[in-house]
């Protein structure tokens, strides 16, 4: 692959999940206004422990289907796709519901003894059922991705649910957080219909039928990626949890605006991801070999060149762009800076943790997002309590860049040294 395919493939891809991100953007402001800070925080630690339910349900079955569902994809072997998809997405339904049974069951406790907002516990429990939706469609959005189908694994995974759960509080316009606990469960299912049509067109007419994939390699192959993914989603959530503890509903509200303003750069990273991934997945024999070395090289350049951009607007206009959301998010400023470090780093180190991970070193992605999944944690209990929303960002902001170096490290020390 030439560095004029990787651009136009990653362009693509970026165009499209900008429009994902916008759609995003353009739900939190959505539900920050119709709510206020109050129910809009209520809503989003709510969202934030959903997200993180749906990650465990996935069971880290997504890098696996990419791993294997692009080499099958490479040689055409559409029955060994199917089995190794159908038996992810059973995996995954059969988790999810018990995650989101699980989070049902403990919401009170959760809201009276953790959080200390007795009212959050109805919102926990109608946001919940959203769990095996949200996860069965990220698993068919990777699936999509592993057969090159890049505009429709944006449509389903970054598009969809933003835009639906958008027109249906503006149509509503409900006062509480409850609400809009329920507009997540009608659209997380809409979309999970979507997506399971959109996987069941690529499948050609005349496809050999499923052949049961070798369940144990599978589950090697997920179980390190999965811890890593969890620790990925405690690092990104973990200032809503520690807020929700410490700070007010409001502070959830301002420092979600602000962490889903700073991400927005992630976006360059998955652009690049979404076309580089597969490729390396059908490539990669155990030789990591001048060509995937170049394609890899050309990639990290292309982001951190490109990643300068965002990051100075965002650094230099954090007070605008907070306001978007309301007068009351401007309070967000220093956060929103400080998030943007982070994630620029985030962006800059390059794909080093797919790399990784596409690879065969699935224990050193493990052992690195685990790494800075403490070190998040540690910073996290030391200053959000006294410093609340700058604590929390500090956290954040720290685990993103940490996460990224380490495998950037990682990548040098298993694939390049050698």
């Amino acid at each position: 692959m030439d560095l004029q395919q990787l651009v136009r493939g990653s362009a693509l891809g970026a165009f499209l999940k900008v429009l994902g991100i916008l759609s995003g953007f353009g739900m939190h402001v959505c539900v920050s206004r119709v709510l206020g800070p109050a129910e809009a925080g209520l809503f989003f630690l709510a969202y934030s422990l959903v997200v993180l339910g749906a990650t465990l349900g996935r069971f880290g079955l997504e890098f696996s289907i990419v791993r294997s569902v692009a080499k099958d994809h490479a040689q055409e072997a559409w029955g060994n796709i199917r089995g190794t998809v159908q038996n992810s997405f059973l995996w995954s339904l059969a988790l999810s519901c018990v995650v989101a049974l699980a989070l049902v069951f403990f919401a009170a406790p959760l809201a009276t003894q953790i959080f200390d907002k007795p009212e959050f516990a109805g919102v926990l429990q109608r946001s919940a059922f959203a769990v095996p939706f949200i996860a069965l469609f990220t698993l068919h959005a990777y699936a999509l991705q592993a057969v090159r189908k890049i505009a429709s694994s944006v449509l389903v995974m970054n598009l969809l649910m933003p835009i639906i759960m958008t027109a249906l509080v503006l149509v509503a316009l409900p006062q509480q957080a409850e609400g809009a606990a329920w507009f997540l469960l009608v659209s997380s299912a809409l979309v999970a219909i979507a997506a399971r049509a959109s996987w069941q067109a690529v499948i050609p007419s005349d496809a050999e039928r499923p052949i049961p994939a070798a369940s144990a390699a599978i589950l090697a192959s997920c179980v390190p990626l999965w811890i890593a993914v969890m620790s990925a989603q405690v690092i990104a959530l973990s200032g809503h949890a520690m807020l929700g503890v410490w700070g007010t509903s409001a502070d959830v509200a301002v420092f979600s605006a602000a962490q889903r303003i700073a991400s927005v750069m992630s976006v360059l990273v998955a652009s690049v991801n979404a076309v580089l991934g597969p490729r390396i997945a059908a490539r990669y024999t155990g030789e990591f070999d001048a060509g995937l070395r170049r394609d890899v090289a050309s990639a990290s350049l292309i982001l951190a060149f490109t990643a300068v951009i965002p990051a100075l607007a965002m650094f230099l206009g954090a007070e605008a762009i907070l306001a978007v959301f309301g007068s009351e998010f401007v309070v967000g400023v220093p956060a929103l800076r400080i998030l943007a470090v982070g994630y620029f780093v985030h962006v800059a180190a390059g794909i080093a943790g797919h790399v990784l991970a596409m690879t065969g070193h699935e224990q050193d992605v493990r052992n690195s997002v685990l790494m800075a999944c403490g070190g998040t944690l540690i910073i996290a209990f030391a200053l959000t309590p006294s410093y609340g929303l700058l604590g929390a960002a500090l956290a954040t902001s720290a685990g993103v860049a940490l996460q990224s170096l380490s495998c950037v490290w990682l990548v040098w020390r298993r694939l390049i040294r050698r």
